[in-house]
């Protein structure tokens, strides 16, 4: 569900905290003023020159807020952090020297929490952009500076460079390794790209003369192609918990994801029309689906529609959540557990995914397109790169192969011409 951004006479926060309870959290004040065709938003704090971790009233943000204003009006504001003018009585830019901080402040705001993004994905994009920021990068007399913190038109492509291998191990919110310093500097990227529209810079570190001198690691972004193999799944059931199991099968039955589970409420499951409706703020890709209900599934929610005390879940309970129908955000112990019990490596709850998704196209007659559709793929192409055929597979089509040869090729059974006849007939 998408951020909304509200403000009080230029007053914001961007926490996730009604703005009713405003002047109780403690995340920082941020002012929004709008002179002469320009915005200017800014973390009063900084504005302020507190350190980092003050907390500041509301009062206080009004006071630093109206100074800030006259300031800029008069066109005498300098940032505390960078010594800069950003305005004269004119309205044009006096220093254009902004730091990466900067733009990203500014960029979170107007491209981050657009109008309709979703909670998540704007998350994600914030992780990756911290991440971004606080990495430490070759500076100047031999020490190192955080990336952050110099001038954004300074930023080279040695800069990007020095930051990949750091970028690896931040793991907080995102991926790590190879995948998330990929992530991450395709977030730079986009910003570096944002701030050339928007006229912050001219240029991109990550392009020169139109060529692309940044490369991403391609090894890394591999596919997985991780199925179940052998007795795999009935040694998972065995070694789960009630609740483990009902999840596990759950998720083999449906192709959905994780989330989307322990999502699920009883007022989603409709069982008059034979399937479980995802609402859109529960899916990866912010749109609604229904799922259809298989016989197997459908005993395990009669089942667990009945409470401990016998008496049936209300609909704003969770379908897995807990014994008193409260939500549960959390199985990966119980998963990594479960695995290392059952002996089984390298295998991710996610994986469980690809699996039904692989058995449903193996099922005669059912197309790419409707386990695109089924597990809630915006195109096939990625559906493509889910799916994986196990071993049992590619034994039955090497079987028909062969077979389609045999029928092609001379029988067995006739002697093969010599060449002296082949020389004859001709």
């Amino acid at each position: 569900m998408g951020r909304h951004v509200h403000r009080r006479n230029g007053l914001t926060k961007r926490c996730g905290c009604p703005c009713r309870v405003w002047t109780k959290c403690e995340h920082p004040w941020h002012g929004f003023l709008q002179w002469q065709n320009r915005e200017y938003r800014y973390q009063l704090c900084t504005v302020a020159g507190k350190p980092r971790g003050y907390v500041m009233g509301q009062t206080e943000a009004q006071a630093v807020f109206a100074e800030m204003s006259t300031q800029i009006r008069k066109g005498t504001f300098s940032h505390p952090k960078h010594g800069r003018a950003v305005a004269d009585p004119t309205g044009q830019s006096v220093d254009q020297r902004l730091t990466l901080n900067d733009v990203v402040e500014e960029y979170k705001m107007r491209h981050v929490w657009k109008p309709g993004r979703r909670l998540k994905g704007g998350k994600i994009m914030e992780y990756n952009l911290a991440a971004a920021q606080r990495v430490e990068v070759p500076g100047p007399n031999g020490r190192t500076t955080r990336l952050g913190e110099k001038i954004l038109a300074e930023i080279t492509k040695a800069d990007l460079e020095a930051a990949r291998g750091p970028l690896t191990t931040w793991k907080p919110g995102a991926k790590g390794g190879h995948v998330g310093a990929n992530r991450i500097l395709r977030r730079l990227r986009h910003l570096f790209n944002w701030s050339i529209i928007e006229g912050y810079i001219d240029h991109s570190p990550f392009k020169r003369f139109g060529v692309p001198v940044v490369k991403m690691d391609g090894a890394a972004e591999t596919p997985r192609h991780r199925r179940l193999d052998g007795d795999e799944e009935q040694r998972l059931l065995k070694h789960s918990t009630p609740y483990l199991q009902d999840v596990i099968v759950a998720a083999l039955e449906t192709g959905c994801r994780r989330g989307e589970l322990l999502s699920l409420t009883w007022a989603d499951v409709r069982d008059d029309y034979g399937h479980m409706l995802l609402r859109a703020d529960n899916t990866k890709t912010g749109e609604a689906r229904a799922v259809p209900i298989t016989a197997k599934l459908r005993d395990i929610l009669r089942r667990r529609r009945i409470g401990a005390d016998g008496v049936e879940f209300g609909p704003d309970a969770f379908v897995f959540g807990n014994e008193a129908g409260e939500q549960r955000r959390w199985i990966h112990d119980a998963w990594d557990k479960t695995r290392r019990s059952a002996g089984i490596v390298d295998l991710h709850f996610h994986d469980l995914r690809r699996e039904f998704a692989s058995r449903l196209l193996e099922t005669p007659g059912v197309s790419l397109h409707d386990v695109s559709d089924w597990i809630g793929h915006t195109n096939v192409i990625t559906t493509s790169r889910y799916l994986a055929t196990n071993a049992v597979r590619k034994l039955r089509v090497l079987e028909r192969f062969e077979a389609a040869r045999d029928l092609q090729s001379p029988s067995a059974t006739e002697p093969a011409a010599t060449s002296s006849e082949l020389s004859q007939a001709s």
